[in-house]
């Protein structure tokens, strides 16, 4: 039997008993022989939940690792690029080519290096960003002490707290 078998199992039961198809004690009994079967199979699901969460901090771990890694090649990759360019400058060397590939130096598109504070430049020249979000510390203090907000209400779920 399955752990939703059994919980299914349990509401039938109870049903039955608030609409009078089966006696207390019946029910009693029937949830009694039922609860340890749930208990075992919600054991077995808690140590498979527990052996998910070990692979995924491993997971986590080894992406730390190769995150690390990678970026450690790319600022050697960059620290090569860099040298490479600087002295294809200091040359005058404009190209470097060979069967495998050709390095060329390329000047870079314009760019625009704003030194200042935004604020002290003209207002033709600044852009304002305005963002709205919800604050869900006061719509919750709010709603707790008895107000209301339309399309905000207070929900509650369940989680598993392993100890």
């Amino acid at each position: 039997m399955k752990l939703y078998e059994v919980s299914s199992a349990v509401e039938e039961v109870r049903r039955n008993f608030e609409d009078g198809t089966i006696d207390e004690n019946t029910a009693m009994d029937t949830i009694d022989g039922l609860l340890p079967v749930a208990e075992e199979k919600g054991r077995s699901i808690a140590a498979l939940i527990q052996n998910h969460e070990a692979e995924v901090r491993e997971l986590k771990e080894a992406e730390k690792r190769i995150a690390a890694r990678r970026k450690r090649t790319e600022a050697t990759i960059s620290w090569f690029k860099d040298y490479l360019r600087d002295n294809m400058v200091a040359c005058n060397i404009d190209e470097i080519s060979c069967p495998e590939f050709i390095a060329r130096i390329q000047r870079n598109p314009a760019k625009v290096e704003v030194s200042t504070a935004p604020e002290e430049l003209p207002e033709e020249f600044q852009t304002v960003k305005t963002t709205v979000s919800a604050d869900k510390k006061k719509l919750k203090a709010h709603l707790e002490s008895g107000g209301e907000v339309k399309g905000v209400e207070i929900t509650h779920g369940h989680r598993v707290v392993f100890k």
